[in-house]
C-alpha cells in the first residue's frame, strides 16, 4: 500500500480562450491536511471541480487509494470517498441538519425513509464533533459555522476518505475559526485526509501539513510547510518578490471633513449614537468585533438601510434624506462585502455591471449607446487591471479577486468622491489584494477620501491615516495611525477598553 492516498498526473483542463490547468501533477499522503494555494485565477477552484466530479478533465490520470479512477459525476467522487465543503454552502436553506446530510443519499427501510436511523448517526456525527445546536431547525436560521459543521458531519455519516475544504474561513469570527481547526485535526486524527484551500498566510501555519502552490494553471512546488517560510510561499505564488510588510502612506489627517456623521442609531439598536468626520485625501480605518455595528453604520450612510436618528453632512450641506440614488448623486460608493449577493450581477457581461451605477454617463436621452459603454468602461479595466480579454464575458466566470476589481470599477465609473470599502480583500488572494491596496492609496492621492472596514488589522494598520474601533454599536476609540500603534492597541479598544478587558 502506497503512503499517498491521491496522485495527481499530468492534469489539464481548457476552456474556450482560457488554459485553466497545465499538467498538475503532485500527490497528497493519507492523513495530511494538504493546503494548495494560489492567485485568484491559479486554476485551485478547477482542480477542485474536477476532483469533486463537478468537472470533466481534458488530459491526465487520477490515482486514489493506489487505482486509477475517473471521477465524471458528484456521485461517483461521494462513491470513492471523497466529500467537498463548497465556501459558499450547498446546503437546501429550508430543511434542517439531518435531511440536509442525507440529502441524495437517505436510509431507507424497504420503500420507506427509515428516519430514525438518520437521525441517530446525525446525532452521532455531531456528538464526535462537539457541536451542539437544534437538528429539527431549519439550517437557514443557523450560523455559518453552524452550517460548515453540517457539511464536514457529511463527511463523518459517510465517512470520507478525503474531504476538500474550499476558503472554509472566509466567513467564520475567531472563535469559529478555532473551533474549525480543532475539528480538522480531530478528522486528520481518525485518519481522514484534508485539503484546504486558503489565501490566509497565517493558517498554514497552524494546520498545513504539506503545501502546494500553483500559478497560473501550473504547479509551481509542493512543499512540507516545515520546510519553507510564508515569505518565500508568497513569492512563488506571485511570481516576484512581495513585501508584506506595509506602512500606511503618511497623510495629513486635519483637512476639511467631506463627511459628517452625528448621533447616529438604527432601528435594530446595533448602532448607537455614532458620531464621526471623514477628512478629505485620507484613508479612515474601522475596526471591530463581528457584530461590532460597522457594516450596519456604513449601509445607513450610504442609505441602503433606513436611519432611525442622527445627521450625515456631505460637504457641508445636511442632509434631509437618506437613499442609494442621493448617495450617488452627491459623490458617495459603498463596495459591499458580499460583492456576489448585492455588489454585482454575475450573469450579466462585465461591461454591463461596470456601467450600471450611471447609465446616464453611457447613454444619449433614455437609449443607452454600447458603443459609448465600451469606450468608456475599457480604460477602467486596464486602470484596475481586471483580467479577461474581453468586457463582454460574464463576470461570473471572473475568480474572485477579478470580480471585486469589477464592483470597484462600478464605482469609479460614477465619478465617486467617497469611497466605502467593507471588507474590499475577503476571500482574494495576496497578489489581488496588493493590487486593491495600491488602487486605495492611488484613489486617495488624487483627492477621494476612502473609509476601509476590515476585520483584519494587519490590513487597517497598513492602510488606515485614522483608525476608529467600534465595539457593540458603539464607537471605543481613534487613533492616529504612526509607527507606535500595535495591534494589540487596536484589539484592546474592540474588546471596549482596558477596564472592558481587566474586568
Amino acid at each position: 500500500m502506497s503512503e499517498y492516498l491521491l496522485v495527481l498526473k499530468g492534469i489539464c483542463k481548457r476552456f474556450p480562450g482560457v488554459r485553466a490547468l497545465s499538467d498538475v501533477s503532485f500527490s497528497i499522503r493519507k492523513g495530511d491536511v494538504h493546503c494548495i494555494i494560489g492567485e485568484n485565477g491559479a486554476g485551485k477552484s478547477t482542480l477542485i471541480k474536477i476532483l469533486s466530479g463537478a468537472l470533466a478533465m481534458d488530459e491526465g490520470e487520477i490515482i486514489f487509494e493506489d487505482e486509477p479512477v475517473q471521477i465524471r459525476n458528484s456521485h461517483e467522487a461521494k462513491r470513492l470517498g471523497i466529500g467537498t465543503v463548497y465556501q459558499e454552502m450547498s446546503l437546501v436553506p429550508t430543511l434542517n441538519a439531518v435531511d440536509n446530510i442525507f440529502l441524495g443519499e437517505e436510509e431507507t427501510r424497504g420503500c420507506v425513509l427509515n428516519k430514525i436511523e438518520m437521525r441517530k448517526r446525525t446525532q452521532a456525527a455531531m456528538k464526535q464533533l462537539n457541536v451542539r445546536f437544534d437538528l429539527n431547525v431549519p439550517v437557514k436560521h443557523l450560523s455559518t459555522a453552524q452550517q460548515q459543521m453540517i457539511e464536514i458531519a457529511r463527511g463523518l455519516v459517510f465517512r470520507r476518505k478525503l474531504i476538500i475544504m474550499d476558503e472554509p474561513t472566509s466567513s467564520l469570527s475567531q472563535r469559529d475559526v478555532a473551533d474549525l481547526f480543532r475539528v480538522i485535526k480531530l478528522l486528520k486524527s481518525q485518519g481522514v485526509t484534508i485539503i484546504y484551500i486558503s489565501h490566509k498566510m497565517e493558517e498554514l501555519q497552524q494546520i498545513s501539513d504539506q503545501l502546494t502552490i500553483m500559478r497560473d494553471g501550473c504547479v509551481v512546488n509542493t512543499v512540507r510547510m516545515q520546510d519553507t517560510t510564508i515569505p518565500k510561499i508568497i513569492s512563488q505564488m506571485v511570481g516576484r518578490d512581495f513585501d508584506a510588510a506595509r506602512k500606511p502612506v503618511a497623510r495629513a489627517v486635519d483637512t476639511p471633513p467631506v463627511l459628517k456623521v452625528e448621533n447616529v442609531c438604527d432601528y435594530a439598536g446595533k448602532v448607537k449614537s455614532v458620531s464621526f468626520e471623514l477628512p478629505q485625501g485620507i484613508i479612515l480605518g474601522f475596526a471591530g468585533l463581528v457584530g461590532a455595528g460597522r457594516t450596519e453604520l456604513m449601509r445607513m450612510i450610504f442609505g441602503a438601510d433606513p436611519m432611525k436618528s442622527g445627521t450625515v453632512t456631505i460637504r457641508g450641506i445636511r442632509q434631509k434624506k437618506l437613499s442609494t440614488e442621493n448617495s450617488v448623486e452627491n459623490g458617495i460608493a459603498y463596495l459591499s462585502e458580499d460583492r456576489k449577493f448585492d455588489g454585482l450581477l454575475l450573469r450579466l457581461p462585465i461591461r454591463q455591471n461596470i456601467s450600471i451605477a450611471n447609465l446616464a454617463r453611457a447613454s444619449h436621452g433614455c437609449v443607452l449607446d454600447k458603443r459609448l459603454e465600451t469606450a468608456l468602461t475599457e480604460p477602467l479595466k486596464e486602470e484596475v487591471h481586471i483580467v479577461t480579454p474581453s468586457l463582454d464575458r460574464l463576470t461570473l466566470n471572473l475568480s474572485g479577486g477579478n470580480q471585486q476589481k469589477v464592483a470597484i470599477a462600478k464605482w469609479l465609473f460614477t465619478e465617486c468622491e467617497i469611497l466605502i470599502f467593507d471588507e474590499p480583500t475577503r476571500g482574494i488572494d495576496v497578489g489581488a489584494r496588493s493590487e486593491i491596496y495600491t488602487l486605495m492609496n492611488r484613489l486617495v492621492d488624487q483627492g477621494k477620501s476612502v473609509i476601509l472596514v476590515s476585520s483584519d488589522l494587519s490590513e487597517i494598520l497598513a492602510l488606515s491615516n485614522v483608525i476608529i474601533t467600534m465595539h457593540e454599536g458603539e464607537i471605543s476609540g481613534m487613533l492616529v495611525n504612526d509607527k507606535d500603534v500595535t495591534q494589540d492597541q487596536i484589539m484592546q479598544q474592540m474588546l471596549g477598553g482596558l477596564d472592558h478587558v481587566q474586568g
